[in-house]
Order: structure tokens, then sequence, then C-alpha cells
């Protein structure tokens, strides 16, 4: 199962960067690089909510699977994380209700339908995990696949039209979340049935919500800490450079989307694996352990050295728009810390399986609270140059990950192995040292 639901994993995100390729192409063609910020802002936001989502799931998931024997302890904690994330969404949309109401910004109408849209993926995280948990990945990832073409056909419409601008454009994206939901909610009742729901009427356990939320809260933190590293810029640079400045961070932040979104991909099949082996065959999980680190350092590097290859003709076709070196420079220099960002997921999986989340997300939170304020201090100095700002992001995801690694890696403790512990650093070590001199070759 896992190999199907790796296979189903791939194509899916595939398919959703094929579609990304196209839809934000007509998007950036429709709308223009100067008024792209608008768009990349408002998205920059709910991506940052989003991590929740990513998050959250891994960790409910961990708890559902204790509970795959028990049906009324399933039932309890499902329904009491159900209304959790109902009003965490409610809270979300309430605020930016009154930042619409009360704020002149030009993203008030694509924030608001934006944080609409992300009621319906907040509510959509129990029932991935409850899919997580009975190792059917396979069945979300084809329903993503099935969104994503209707989301390019929708669009493409749109453009031809000559109706796509930047509320249309993120209101697809907020239909698009919707049917997402809509269509998992039809495999939950099919795979996981009402047997498993609490009959008693009650939609919220106090201990149950307590449990979920002392594990989930630290897995969500962890989780936020680097997307707030890379968002922050986005959302709080509008008075320090200019739109064309900020659009063509937005450009950026679209390729850590392509780039995270496809290693979390391929991770969310291993995670479950991980949680799985880790109760029952400890020797099969430590050798998936070496494995997904050697595969996701592979993949890291071969995708850093492709853009460095043929980065600028590729975003040349995709937005039709050429990009000098300078700027090239920063968008390489920011990719490539973010795909050694990415590494960190597998020890991401190791904290999260063995439940020793709580150092790391502490190690990562505080690195992300000193970047903002790094990037508050420079925007009250004046400086006015994207570049000070993108090397300050992409130091800070060197930094983060390199403490993160290293703090989770000492509070597992006797769980790995110090051969094995080395063995994690050095491969992480290695794929960022051969990122760097291909960055320095090519520039």
């Amino acid at each position: 199962m896992m190999w199907k639901n790796l296979s189903f994993g791939l194509l899916s995100r595939l398919i959703q960067i094929i579609v990304s390729f196209f839809t934000i192409g007509m998007a950036m063609k429709a709308i223009g690089l100067d008024a792209w910020w608008i768009v990349a802002t408002a998205l920059s936001v709910i991506t940052l909510l989003l991590m929740v989502q990513a998050a959250s799931t891994a960790g409910l998931s961990r708890l559902l699977i204790e509970y795959q024997n028990q049906p009324s302890s399933f039932g309890a904690l499902y329904v009491t994380a159900l209304t959790a994330f109902l009003c965490m969404g409610l809270v979300a949309f309430a605020l930016g209700g009154l930042f619409f109401l009360y704020s002149s910004s030009p993203i008030g109408d694509e924030l608001l339908v934006s944080l609409g849209g992300l009621i319906f993926t907040l509510i959509a995280i129990p029932k991935y995990a409850a899919l997580y948990a009975a190792d059917r990945l396979d069945l979300q990832f084809k329903i993503l696949i099935a969104t994503a073409l209707g989301k390019l056909a929708l669009i493409s419409l749109l453009f031809a039209g000559e109706r796509l601008g930047t509320f249309t454009f993120c209101t697809v994206l907020a239909f698009e979340q919707m049917m997402i939901y809509l269509l998992v909610s039809l495999q939950f009742n099919r795979i996981v049935g009402e047997e498993k729901l609490p009959s008693t009427g009650r939609w919220f356990y106090v201990d149950e919500f307590r449990k979920a939320f002392s594990f989930n809260a630290w897995i969500s933190v962890n989780s936020l800490s680097q997307s707030l590293i890379i968002t922050a810029p986005q959302i709080l640079l509008h008075g320090a450079v200019g739109s064309r400045s900020l659009s063509v961070y937005g450009v950026f932040l679209q390729l850590h989307n392509f780039s995270r979104g496809f290693v979390v991909s391929l991770n969310a099949s291993v995670v479950t694996r991980s949680s799985l082996d880790y109760d029952d065959d400890p020797e099969a999980y430590h050798r998936m352990l070496g494995k997904s680190a050697v595969g996701l350092a592979a993949f890291s590097v071969a995708g850093f050295l492709a853009f460095l290859a043929a980065g600028d003709q590729a975003l040349h076709l995709w937005l039709g728009i050429d990009f000098d070196e300078p700027t090239l420079f920063l968008l390489s220099l920011l990719l490539m810390t973010s795909l050694y960002a990415s590494l960190s997921l597998v020890f991401g999986n190791l904290s999260v399986t063995s439940k020793r989340v709580k150092p790391p997300a502490l190690a990562g939170f505080l690195i992300a609270v000193i970047a903002v304020a790094a990037l508050i201090f420079l925007e009250e100095q004046g400086v006015q140059s994207l570049s000070h700002y993108a090397y300050g992001v992409a130091l800070f995801q060197v930094i983060y990950v390199m403490t993160k690694n290293i703090v989770t890696l000492y509070a597992l403790g006797p769980i790995l192995s110090l051969t094995e512990k080395y063995k994690q650093l050095g491969i992480n070590a290695l794929a960022l040292a051969v990122m760097a001199v291909f960055l320095a070759w090519r520039f």
C-alpha cells in the first residue's frame, strides 16, 4: 500500500505542478507583474495558515492510528478535531472580515475570499487524517488530481474570456478547496463509515481535545516556523520595497510552493508508514529512515541543478518575463535554501512518530521570531533593497534547519544510534554543500 500511496502522491503533485504552471502563467499575463503582489500577498497569508493542515494531518493521523481498534476513542477524537478546526476557520474568517471593513489595503477582497476557502481546508483535516490512518492516501491524491484539472479548465475559460483578475483568481482557488472537501467527505464516509463515530450527539470532548492539542499544537508550531520565515517579507514589506520587487518575491514563493509541495507528497506516505512501523516493526522503521533521507536529498539537489540549468528559460516560458542575472541569483539562492529546508521533513517524521515534538518546535519558533525581528529592524532602518531581505531569508532558513535538526536528534536520545545521527546530519550537510558549489559556479 505504501508504494501505491507514494505513486499516486507523486502523480498528484506532478499534475498539480503542471496545472499551476499554466494557471499562474495565465494569471500573471492577465494581471501583470506589477499587480501580482496582491495575489501573492493574499495567498501568502493563506499559505502560512495552510501549514497547519499538513502538520495537523500528520499529528492527528498518528493518534488515530493508535485508536484503530477503539471506535469510541477514534470517534471522539475525530469529532473534537472537526469542531476545533471549524472554530479556527470561522475565527480567521471573522478577522479577515474586520480587515475587509476597516482597512484600505487593496488586498481586502482577495484575502476574504481566500479565507472562505480556508474554512473548507481546515475542516477537511480530520477526514484526511482518518484516511491516512487507514493507509488510503491514494484516495486523497486522486481527489487532488481531479480538482486540479477542474481548476485548470475554469481558469482557462476565464482567461479566454478576459475575465481573469486578482479577485476571480483567488475565488477559483477557494472554490477548489470547497470541492476537495466535498470529495474527501465522500471518501471518508465510504472508507471510515459511521460505525467509528460517536452516537452520543456530542461534538466536543475535553480530554480528547487536550490530548490532541498538546501534541498537534507543537507540530503546527514546528511547521509554521519555517513558513513564517519565508512568508513574512511578502506580508510585512509593502512599505519597504516597491510593488515590482514584492511581486518578484511572490514568484519565489510560488517556486517554493511547487518544490515544497512535491517533497510533502513524497513524505506523506513515508510519515504514515513510519508511524505504523515505529509501533510494530522497529527494524523496518530504521531502514526507511535512511532511505527517505537519501531520497529527499537526491530530489532536492537534482531539482536545484535543473533550475540552475534551465530556470531562466522556464521562467520566461511560464510567466512571459525575462529576469536579469541579479534577480535570477536571488531566486536561485532562495530556492536553494528552501530545498535544503525541505530535508528537515525527515527529522520531523522522527519527532512525530516518537512523540518528541516540543524541543524542536521551540527551537524552530525561536529562530523564526528572531528572523522576523531582523526583518522589521531592516525595514525600520530604511532598507529598500529586496536583495538584503532575500539574503536574510536565506541565512535564517539555513540557521533554522541546522538548529532544529540538532535539537531533534538530541531529543530523540537512544531511539537512534550515534552512527545514525551522524549519518542524517552528514546527508543534510552534503546536500547543502553540493547545491552551494553549483550556485557559485553558475553565478
